[in-house]
C-alpha cells in the first residue's frame, strides 16, 4: 500500500514538472516571438551623419563648404552594404538645423554618425540613446571616445584599472604629456636604455611621432610645440618581430555590440602593415621610415602594394614558424578580450553618470585595433581607431593595397556588418531546446527551484535572442570569448562594485551591477557550452 502511495505521488509530481514545463515554454515562446516583433523595424531606414566639418560655419572655407570627409570616405560601402539589404539611405551634416534633421527616436532604423568631434552634441545625445527604440541601432557605443579611442583616453583606462604593468601585459606602460613630464623623466632616468616612442595626441598618419632617448631630448624636440595639444609617451618596442626585416603591424576588426555582458567579435581578414625601409636597432640613427608602418610615410618610397600584407598571406607566413598562425592569434585574441575588460569598469560608470543606468541598448562599434608582436610573438596592443576607414578606392586615406584587393576586402566587411546587425530570424525553436537543456527559467514567476538551475529577466531573454540571431548571420566574424580572461572578470567585478557613489542612480551603491554581471557571464557561458555541443 505504502509503495503504491509512493508511486501514485511520483507519478503526480512527474505530471506536474512536465505541465510546469510545457507552461514555461509557451510563455517564452510568446515572449520571443513579441522580441522578434518589437525588433523587427517597418521600414529599413540607414541614416549617415557627418559631424566632420559644419558646412554653415562663417569659418569654413569655400572647398570645405563643399566636402564632407567622412561622407566621401565611409558614406560609398555603407550605402552599398545597407542597400543590398533593401534599406533607403539619407544623409545630414552637423551644419543643418535641427528641422532639417531626420535624428531622434523616429525616422531611422540605422544611425551611423561619422566623424571625429564630439557625437554627444553632434550626433545623439547619452540621453537620446537611452530613448532608442527597439528597432534602431547606432553605431557607436557613448563613451568609446573618451575611454578607448584617444591615445591620452586609452592611457587613462589602463590607469585606472589597477593592474601593474606586468599584470598588464597586453599594452604598453604610458604616460601623458605634458601633465605627466615629470612621471615621464623619472622613468627614463631609471631606465637610461629604453628608448621612448612621443606620440602627439590628436594626429595621424604618423605626423610628429619621434623616438626620444631622455627627458632632454623630449624638452629639446623641434616637435615640443605639440606638447601642448598633448602627447603620448610610450616605451618603444626594441625586439619587434620581423618579415624579411621590416617591421610591421597589424589593423584588425573588431565588432562589439555589447559592453554588459561584453559580446564582441573579430573579423576573419585584415591588413598586415609594413614599413618602407629594413628595421634598424639604432634608434639614434634610425628613421621614420624604419620603424613606423603608416602608409602615409611609406608610400615615399614605396608602391602601396609593396607595404602591405592580407592577413591570410601573414597567417600563412606565421605557419612556417615555430608558433603557427593559431597559437599566435590566440594571444591576439586574448588581448583584444582583456583590453575590452578593463574598460568595463569606466563604460559602466558612464553609463551610470549620462545614461541613467542604461547598458547602451541598442549601441554597437566597429573598431580598428592595431596589434604589434615581439620576437617571441606576444602581442601589445598599440591603439583603438573607433571610426576605421570603409574607403573603397585607393584615391585618398587609408589606401593600403592595390586597389581590388583593398576594396574586396571592405566590402565584406561591411557586409558581414550589416548582415549582422540586420537579422530579424525567429529562432524560438532552438532558443527553448537551450532554456530546457541548461534549465533555464524566466524570471519572476516562471523560474522553480525544482526546475532551474539559472533564472533570468525578460531583458536577458532579449539579450539571448540577439545572441542567437547573431549566431544564424556570423558567417566572416569570429566570436570572442571574455569568460575564459577569468582574472581579468573577476577584477572587473570588485572594481565595479568599488564605483563611487555619484556614479549610480540616486547616488546608491549596490550590488545589482556585479550579480547582473555574473548573471549574465554564466548565461553567455552557458550558450557558447550549447553551441560548441551543438556544431559537434
Amino acid at each position: 500500500m505504502l509503495t503504491a502511495l509512493v508511486v501514485v505521488v511520483v507519478v503526480v509530481v512527474g505530471v506536474g514538472v512536465t505541465q510546469a514545463a510545457a507552461d514555461t515554454n509557451s510563455v517564452v515562446a510568446e515572449h520571443v516571438r513579441h522580441i522578434i516583433a518589437e525588433s523587427t523595424p517597418a521600414h529599413n531606414r540607414l541614416l549617415l551623419v557627418d559631424t566632420s566639418i559644419n558646412p554653415q560655419s562663417p569659418s569654413a572655407s569655400s572647398k570645405q563648404s563643399q566636402q564632407l570627409y567622412y561622407l566621401d570616405r565611409d558614406g560609398p560601402a555603407w550605402r552599398r552594404a545597407y542597400g543590398l539589404r533593401n534599406y533607403s539611405v539619407a544623409e545630414e551634416h552637423a551644419g543643418m538645423s535641427v528641422s532639417e534633421r531626420h535624428r531622434g527616436t523616429t525616422g531611422w532604423s540605422h544611425l551611423f554618425c561619422l566623424g571625429l568631434r564630439r557625437q554627444d552634441s553632434t550626433c545623439l545625445s547619452p540621453m537620446s540613446h537611452v530613448r532608442m527604440t527597439e528597432q534602431q541601432h547606432i553605431n557607436q557605443i557613448s563613451g568609446m571616445r573618451n575611454i578607448l579611442w584617444k591615445k591620452d583616453a586609452l592611457c587613462q583606462t589602463i590607469k585606472e584599472y589597477g593592474l601593474s604593468p606586468r599584470q598588464l601585459n597586453f599594452v604598453f606602460p604610458c604616460f601623458s604629456l605634458p601633465g605627466e613630464l615629470d612621471a615621464l623623466g623619472a622613468a627614463m632616468a631609471e631606465q637610461p636604455q629604453q628608448p621612448w616612442i612621443i606620440k602627439p595626441r590628436a594626429r595621424g598618419e604618423g605626423r610628429g611621432i619621434f623616438i626620444a632617448d631622455s627627458i632632454g631630448d623630449v624638452e629639446a624636440s623641434s616637435k615640443r610645440k605639440f606638447l601642448t595639444e598633448g602627447a603620448i609617451a610610450q616605451p618603444l618596442l626594441t625586439n619587434p618581430l620581423l618579415i624579411n626585416g621590416y617591421k610591421f603591424d597589424l589593423r584588425l576588426y573588431v565588432l562589439v555590440t555589447s559592453i554588459s555582458p561584453l559580446t564582441c567579435y573579430l573579423f576573419h581578414e585584415g591588413l598586415v602593415r609594413l614599413a618602407a625601409e629594413k628595421y634598424s636597432t639604432d634608434t639614434k640613427k634610425s628613421k621614420p621610415s624604419q620603424y613606423l608602418t603608416n602608409t602615409s610615410i611609406g608610400k615615399k618610397y614605396k608602391a602601396l602594394s609593396d607595404l602591405t600584407w592580407t592577413l591570410s598571406r601573414f597567417k600563412q607566413w606565421l605557419d612556417q614558424t615555430k608558433l603557427g598562425s593559431k597559437r599566435v592569434f590566440k594571444r591576439i585574441k586574448a588581448a583584444i578580450v582583456r583590453l575590452l575588460l578593463v574598460s568595463e569598469p569606466r563604460f559602466h560608470a558612464h553609463f551610470h553618470a549620462r545614461m541613467a543606468g542604461s547598458s547602451c541598448e541598442g549601441c554597437f562599434q566597429l573598431l580598428g585595433v592595431d596589434v604589434i608582436l615581439d620576437d617571441t610573438c606576444d602581442p601589445f596592443i598599440i591603439e583603438v581607431n573607433g571610426l576605421p576607414s570603409m574607403q573603397l578606392t585607393a584615391a585618398q586615406g587609408e589606401a593600403y593595397t592595390v586597389e581590388d584587393d583593398y576594396t574586396a576586402r571592405k566590402i565584406e566587411l561591411t557586409d558581414e556588418v550589416a548582415r549582422m546587425l540586420d537579422t530579424h530570424a525567429d529562432v524560438t525553436a532552438e532558443l527553448l531546446a537551450f532554456m530546457q537543456q541548461n534549465y533555464i527559467g524566466l524570471s519572476p514567476t516562471l523560474c522553480r527551484v525544482q526546475l532551474h538551475r539559472l533564472c533570468i529577466n525578460k531583458h536577458d531573454l532579449r539579450l539571448l535572442t540577439q545572441w542567437f540571431q547573431h549566431r544564424r548571420a556570423i558567417h566572416g566574424f569570429e566570436e570572442l570569448k571574455p569568460e575564459e580572461e577569468v582574472m581579468f572578470l573577476h577584477h572587473s567585478h570588485e572594481l565595479i562594485q568599488r564605483l563611487p557613489p555619484n556614479v549610480h542612480t540616486h547616488g546608491l551603491v549596490t550590488f545589482t551591477t556585479v550579480r547582473t554581471t555574473l548573471r549574465l557571464r554564466a548565461l553567455m557561458l552557458a550558450f557558447r557550452r550549447w553551441r560548441s555541443d551543438d556544431a559537434r
